[in-house]
C-alpha cells in the first residue's frame, strides 16, 4: 500500500482549519497544518481554505471530509418508547422535528440519528439526531468534485472533536467526562461515559464569561467534574478563568498528542498554543467511516 493523502476541514465563527494526514499502512502523519479567516460569509467560504491552496502537496489529496460548524446543523435530543421498531422510530423522529423546525419538508434534509441512553425501568430511551440541510450537502459535493476532490465524509464538529478525543486519549473510554466545543458566542456540551455520548446540550452565549457560566452549570448538573475542551473560543483567556472555577479538571484537547506531525510542520510553529483549533479538521480526517 502506497501513500494517501486525506484532507479534514472544519470551521466555526469565521476562521476555517484545514489538515491534510499521510496516510501509510504502519501509521498517520499530519504534514500540512492551515486556517482561513473569511471576510464575506459567503454560503460555502469555508472551502476557500483548500482551494486557495495550490501547492504540489494538494494535488495528491484523494478525498476530503468535513466537520460542519455546529451552528448549521440542528441538534435535537428527545425521549422515544423503547418498544417502537425502526420505520415507528423513523416516524417518530420525522414529527419531533416538524415541531421543532419550521415548514419541516423531510426530503430537504439528513438526519443522523443516535441513541444516548436507554432508561429500563420507563422503557423509553433518549434519543439524539443531528439534521443537515441536503441542498448544503449537494453544494459542497459539487464544489469540491469541480476541484477535483472526492468528498468523504460530512460530519459535525462535535462528532469529529469526540473522534479525536478517543484516538488522542483513549483514557476516557473507561469514565465519564464532558466534552465541550467552545466557540465564541456558542457552547456545545456533551457527557461521555466510557467513550460513548449519552447527554448532549447547547446555549447560545453572548460572551466567554457567559459560556463559563453555562459550563459550570452544565458539570454541575451532570455530576461530572472532568472537562476536556477545544474550538475556537479556547483563548488563553478564557481556559485561565475556567480552569479558575472550583470543583472542575480541565483540559485542553490537544490532537496531535498521539497523532504525530511532520517536523517541517512544527518548525512552522502554526500549531503552537492554536492545537485546541484543530481538533474537529484532525478528528474528522481520521475517520475512516
Amino acid at each position: 500500500m502506497g501513500k494517501e493523502f486525506v484532507a479534514g476541514l472544519s470551521f466555526s465563527d469565521t476562521a476555517a482549519q484545514i489538515a491534510v494526514l499521510e496516510l501509510r499502512r504502519d501509521r498517520v502523519v499530519v504534514v500540512h497544518l492551515g486556517e482561513y479567516k473569511n471576510g464575506q460569509r459567503e454560503e460555502l467560504w469555508f472551502l476557500e481554505s483548500l482551494f486557495q491552496s495550490n501547492g504540489k502537496l494538494f494535488k495528491k489529496v484523494s478525498k476530503v471530509s468535513i466537520a460542519l460548524d455546529n451552528a448549521e446543523v440542528v441538534l435535537h435530543s428527545f425521549p422515544m418508547d423503547s418498544s417502537l421498531h425502526h420505520a415507528d422510530r423513523q416516524e417518530h423522529t420525522q414529527w419531533e422535528l416538524s415541531n421543532f423546525i419550521q415548514d419541516f419538508q423531510p426530503k430537504e434534509y439528513i438526519n443522523d440519528v443516535h441513541v444516548l441512553r436507554t432508561h429500563v425501568q420507563e422503557h423509553t430511551v433518549d434519543m439524539f439526531v443531528v439534521v443537515a440541510r441536503r441542498s448544503l450537502a449537494q453544494q459542497v459535493q459539487r464544489a469540491l468534485g469541480e476541484h477535483k476532490y472526492d468528498l468523504h465524509l460530512l460530519d459535525t464538529n462535535h462528532f469529529a472533536g469526540q473522534y479525536a478525543l478517543a484516538v488522542n486519549y483513549p483514557e476516557v473510554k473507561e469514565k465519564t467526562i464532558i466534552l465541550a466545543s467552545i466557540a465564541e458566542q456558542r457552547l456545545d456540551v456533551g457527557t461521555l461515559q466510557a467513550g460513548k455520548l449519552i447527554a448532549y446540550r447547547y446555549f447560545i452565549s453572548a460572551s466567554s464569561e457567559e459560556n463559563i457560566k453555562r459550563l459550570n452549570e452544565y458539570c454541575q448538573q451532570a455530576g461530572v467534574n472532568e472537562v476536556y475542551i477545544y474550538g475556537s473560543g479556547c483563548t488563553l483567556a478564557f481556559t485561565k478563568a475556567l480552569i479558575a472555577q472550583r470543583g472542575l479538571k480541565i483540559t485542553t484537547v490537544n490532537p496531535f498528542r498521539r497523532v504525530p506531525i511532520t517536523d517541517a510542520l512544527r518548525e512552522t510553529g502554526i500549531m503552537l498554543g492554536q492545537e485546541h483549533k484543530f481538533v474537529a479538521s484532525v478528528g474528522v480526517a481520521l475517520r475512516k467511516e
